[in-house]
């Protein structure tokens, strides 16, 4: 460990510095602003597979029916096993050109961010535009259907206003100090698999590698959310999750398996250029990480007072993971890696165009 991170149980994220620029491809941008994104901020950044649950693997060290019960049959549950392998110009041509309104108005804070808002990004050149509520059902998160109905978008995105965080925080952790005014710790969770999901989500959809011990009210509203049996919209939180990967001041992305599954929602019989090996775009929970976050076998599984239970159990349900590396593996491709990869853009670009024109 190093760099000042020692409240972090690992520290994943490659250093800044670099001797050599990396090389310049011929993503098509559709404007300018795009292109120069890219070479502002998008060529220095490099893919960092988002971490999934390994149920075998959690099933061994005594945690898994604990984490089964309480993820139940949530949207959570398809985030924390996503399967899909991600390509790195694909994910900075996205990256550099989706932009966010709300009501016709630039959006400036995630927060702000609803099912109506809307998208426009470009894919291999073309633009798209679609609201948060497309975004859902595109991700195979919700049906068409749903996301036109008023319970999809009654789904909350945020804790309730009368909710009492520090509350919350005090019965499920042992930390007694105020959540709002401290750096507070995930591995003060009394429960040992809270600790274990909050670390899995911080390698990925929280998007926060290099802080994998800290936590934020989004943890809170993961896991009011399950306890409680209460959806959220995961449609907005997959939006505002894309534009936080978009503006990030960290060298690492973790979105790109999941804006591969966007790009297949509209092209699914493309090559898709540039696509990384499944095992090198997920990466599985591993026993070293338990090692290094110290936590060890469970022999006696009886509760810690004060853990609340979800309020039903839910069928087990276990995707089949892969058998990654296990020290993280973050891509960056050679000039002549990009140079292949923008000659497959090009193909792909002069196909999408003539199926358009179709």
């Amino acid at each position: 460990m190093s760099g000042g991170r020692r409240d972090d149980p690992i520290f994943e994220e490659p250093p800044l510095g670099r001797e050599d620029p990396p090389p310049q491809p011929d993503i098509p941008f559709a404007t300018i602003a795009d292109r120069r994104r890219f070479q502002a901020w998008g060529q220095y950044r490099t893919l960092l597979p988002p971490m999934i649950l390994d149920p075998t693997m959690l099933e061994e060290w005594g945690y898994w029916d604990e984490i089964d019960s309480l993820l139940g049959d949530s949207l959570w549950r398809r985030i924390l096993f996503v399967q899909e392998r991600a390509s790195l110009p694909l994910t900075m041509e996205f990256l550099c050109s989706v932009q966010f309104t709300h009501y016709g108005q630039a959006v400036q804070e995630g927060a702000v961010i609803g099912s109506e808002s809307r998208m426009r990004f470009t894919i291999l050149g073309m633009e798209h535009s679609i609201t948060v509520a497309e975004l859902g059902w595109r991700m195979g998160l919700y049906t068409p259907a749903y996301t036109q109905t008023e319970e999809f978008r009654a789904l909350p995105t945020r804790l309730p206003e009368a909710f009492d965080i520090d509350e919350f925080w005090h019965r499920h952790s042992t930390d007694t100090r105020s959540f709002l005014r401290m750096h507070p710790h995930s591995n003060k969770w009394r429960a040992t698999h809270w600790y274990i999901l909050s670390f899995v989500l911080s390698c990925g959809f929280f998007g926060r590698p290099n802080n994998t011990n800290r936590l934020s009210k989004k943890d809170i509203l993961f896991f009011w959310s399950l306890i409680h049996r209460i959806p959220v919209n995961m449609a907005v939180l997959m939006a505002r999750f894309f534009r936080s990967q978009g503006k990030t001041v960290r060298r690492t992305i973790q979105a790109g398996p999941f804006i591969t599954t966007l790009v297949r929602s509209f092209y699914p019989d493309l090559d898709i250029p540039g696509l990384v090996h499944l095992q090198d775009s997920i990466r599985v929970l591993r026993s070293s990480s338990f090692t290094n976050m110290r936590i060890k076998k469970k022999r006696n599984t009886q509760e810690l007072p004060g853990i609340e239970q979800p309020t039903q159990q839910s069928s087990s349900s276990r995707p089949s993971g892969h058998e990654g590396s296990s020290e993280p593996f973050s891509y960056m491709p050679s000039a002549a890696d990009w140079r292949a990869m923008m000659d497959g853009m090009r193909s792909l670009q002069t196909s999408v165009s003539e199926m358009r024109v179709a």
